[in-house]
C-alpha cells in the first residue's frame, strides 16, 4: 500500500500535476493539505475519474484538507471531536480522519493534519499553533491507543533538528523551529508515534518544502516539515519513504513535495 501526503497549496491550481501523478503512481491513499476551496469548488469529477474516492474538510480560500483513496473509507471524522478549532473567531479546517481496511483485513486509521504555520514565539498565532498540537494529542489520548494501526501525516510545520534543514540558522528560533514547538511535536512521539522517514534513514538529508520567495528549490535550500508518523505496529510495516522531488520542478509547482510511504 502506498500512502502519500502532499500540501498542494491550492488543489484547483495543482490539478494538472495531481491527476497525472495519481494515474502514473497510483498511490492507494493520498492526504492533501491547503486545498483552499469550498466543497462546491473541489474538483471531484477529475479525481473520481482518476479512480479515487474523496473525503474532505473544506474551507474557502484558506486551509482545507482532503483524503483521496482507491477504496471507500469505513468511517470518517471531520475535524476535532474534543476541541473547537477556531482562530480569531473563524473556524479552521485542518484535520480529517478516515478508517480504511487493507487487503489483509486490517483497519488503518489515517489522520490528515495541516498544522498552523504560526508566527514568532510569544505571538497569538504561535500560541494557537501550540494549542493545536495540544488538542491533537488530547484527541488521540481520548480516542485511540498506540497499539492501534494509525498513520498520522501532513504538513506539521516544524523541523525536528539541524539535519532537517539546509540552513538551520535561518529558521532556528522562528515559527518552524524552537524548543517549545519541538516539545509539542515530541509529545506525539512519546505518545506512541514513530517518525518513519527518520527511523528508516537516520542520516539521510531530504527536504519536503522549498520557499518560493527565496528560490529555495533552485538553491537546494529546504526543510523537512511534511511527515509520515505511524504507531508501532504500523511503523514496522513501512519499507520505504521518499520525497517526490520531480514534482517540485516545472511550471506551477507547490512549494511542498509529495511524501510517499510504502506500507507492506
Amino acid at each position: 500500500m502506498l500512502i502519500a501526503t502532499w500540501n498542494v497549496n491550492s488543489v484547483r491550481t495543482r490539478i494538472p500535476r495531481l491527476i497525472p501523478w495519481l494515474q502514473q503512481d497510483q498511490p492507494d491513499i493520498v492526504c492533501l493539505q491547503e486545498i483552499k476551496c469550498t466543497e462546491e469548488q473541489f474538483p471531484f469529477k477529475e479525481i473520481e475519474q482518476a479512480g479515487y474516492s474523496v473525503i474532505l474538510n473544506a474551507q474557502k480560500t484558506y486551509n482545507g484538507v482532503a483524503i483521496l483513496s482507491r477504496m471507500e473509507p469505513d468511517d470518517v471524522q471531520v475535524g476535532f471531536e474534543y476541541w473547537d478549532d477556531t482562530f480569531n473567531g473563524k473556524s479552521c479546517a485542518r484535520l480529517l480522519s478516515g478508517w480504511y481496511t487493507d487487503d489483509e483485513g486490517r483497519t488503518i486509521r489515517v489522520v490528515n493534519c495541516y498544522v498552523p504555520v504560526g508566527d514568532q514565539p510569544g505571538t497569538e498565532k504561535a500560541q494557537y499553533k501550540l494549542d493545536w498540537y495540544d488538542a491533537l494529542l488530547n484527541e488521540l489520548t481520548i480516542s485511540a491507543s498506540p497499539d492501534d494501526e494509525i498513520v498520522l501525516v501532513g504538513d506539521l510545520n516544524v523541523f525536528r533538528s539541524a539535519i532537517d534543514a539546509k540552513s538551520p540558522q535561518t529558521y532556528e528560533g522562528g515559527p518552524l523551529g524552537y524548543p517549545l514547538l519541538r516539545e509539542k511535536f515530541d509529545a506525539l512521539l512519546k505518545w506512541g508515534f514513530h517518525d518513519v522517514f527518520r527511523e528508516l534513514y537516520p542520516q539521510k538529508v531530504d527536504y519536503s518544502w522549498y520557499d518560493y520567495r527565496s528560490l529555495g528549490f533552485e538553491r537546494k535550500d529546504g526543510l523537512r516539515i511534511d511527515y509520515i508518523l505511524a504507531t508501532r505496529p504500523t511503523a514496522a510495516r513501512f519499507k520505504e519513504v521518499k520525497m517526490e522531488i520531480d514534482m517540485r520542478a516545472g511550471e506551477k509547482p507547490s512549494d511542498h513535495l509529495p511524501v510517499v510511504g510504502l506500507l507492506e
